[in-house]
């Protein structure tokens, strides 16, 4: 499997979640999703270059307890998720109804998981080229699949509900901040040995149970048919 194979199975679930939008969603708007898609491969750069640049202050690229939890929190949680939230806020909300919105930003968050992927395959892949192999980098690409890609795409969702709320002013505001915190968790333990990871899984599921209450919280209170503008 050559470079660029491996580059498109990162975005094989963007291509998969696109796929089904589009034949059980709504076909005939089908644009909104790529302009979500393409916002998200922009968002990637902002953020790439922030976590890049504080990457070279000394505390945060020391590795100690403090410095890992507070650049997780800071780098991984806070850039990320309001850098995506900024371009989450480009996305045509008041085009749509919030089915049609809410599938543009499980996009969204899943392309910058995907876009993310192929930053660190690549990574790995350069500075480890004598001893990754293709199998290993393969298995690298799903075990993202299951973890970081998700945990992009549940902290968008969280954030979404927020932009989706702009017009009624900070009205759903904890759901970013549950998108920060948990996105910065989850990185935190990524960051530990396997038997610490436990608890990332575990930031992976609170945020899809946050996400299910956000939801019925939106439904049952009719700002589902337009945003609140």
């Amino acid at each position: 499997m050559n470079l660029y194979a491996l580059i498109g199975l990162c975005f094989v679930p963007v291509v998969v979640l696109l796929s089904f939008f589009v034949f059980f969603v709504d076909s005939k708007r089908f644009y909104f999703y790529f302009i979500s898609i393409a916002l998200a491969l922009v968002a990637v750069i902002p953020a790439s270059f922030v976590q890049y640049c504080a990457d070279k202050i000394p505390f945060f690229s020391a590795n100690t307890f403090l410095s890992l939890l507070l650049g997780s929190l800071i780098l991984n949680g806070l850039v990320e998720e309001s850098v995506k939230f900024g371009f989450e806020c480009l996305i045509p909300r008041k085009k749509m109804e919030f089915k049609m919105f809410f599938c543009c930003i499980l996009l969204f968050g899943l392309t910058v998981g995907s876009f993310e992927s192929i930053i660190y395959t690549l990574n790995r892949i350069q500075f480890d080229v004598s001893h990754m192999s293709q199998n290993a980098a393969v298995k690298l690409i799903f075990q993202r699949m299951i973890s970081a890609q998700l945990i992009h795409l549940f902290c968008s969702a969280l954030s979404g509900f927020f932009v989706w709320n702009l017009g009624s002013g900070f009205k759903k505001i904890h759901a970013l901040v549950f998108a920060v915190l948990l996105h910065g968790m989850y990185d935190f333990f990524m960051s530990f040995g396997k038997h610490f990871r436990f608890f990332a899984v575990a930031a992976i599921v609170l945020a899809l149970i946050e996400i299910r209450q956000f939801y019925k919280e939106t439904k049952s209170s009719g700002s589902d048919g337009g945003a609140n503008e």
